[in-house]
């Protein structure tokens, strides 16, 4: 190819890639419907089995029938926190909104933070998660700070498991 003709085919790439319509950076979120919500507590924890379950309010509600809360799990190292779809609850239609919200935890050594969150940036409460060795050791749950560097300065977002994603002994477990 000649000179000229390879600066036409350079200009001929960058029309049509200018000339596309834009892309969101984040893909819609399926199913979460956010509100903005800086108020609650994560009151106590649970753990029947190998389920976790966090129990706790929200200082806010909503009329939208598809707005919901989540429960963010976010590792050091992380960019990002990943909301299960499971783990999503709707608010109530009178302040405070009670949620209770669990899930199976990972058998084996654990330590991750899970975060009741209210939008991408939004943690209103969070804990600590740790198992120091195998399955029969206990789960232990710490209050954590919404700004610990675990957890600040990340977004949350709903995991869209692909098909066949899922562990046959476990799925989306924390």
């Amino acid at each position: 190819m000649s000179r000229r003709g390879a600066k036409v085919l350079v200009a001929l790439v960058a029309a049509v890639a200018m000339a596309m319509p834009a892309t969101p950076a984040v893909a819609e979120e399926v199913g979460w419907e956010r509100i903005e919500c800086f108020s609650g507590a994560i009151e106590s924890t649970s753990m029947a089995e190998d389920v976790l379950t966090l129990h706790g309010h929200l200082g806010c509600a909503s009329s939208n029938a598809e707005a919901r809360l989540g429960v963010a799990q976010y590792f050091s190292g992380f960019e990002y926190g990943g909301i299960y779809p499971g783990t999503v609850a709707a608010y109530g239609p009178k302040a405070p909104s009670a949620f209770s919200i669990g899930n199976i935890v990972r058998p084996g050594p654990i330590h991750f933070a899970l975060c009741v969150v209210t939008d991408y940036e939004v943690r209103v409460a969070c804990v600590l998660v740790t198992r120091a060795t195998a399955t029969a050791s206990p789960v232990v749950v710490t209050p954590l700070s919404t700004d610990d560097p675990m957890v600040r300065k990340k977004k949350a977002g709903i995991i869209q498991p692909k098909s066949g994603e899922t562990s046959p002994a476990c799925g989306h477990c924390w």
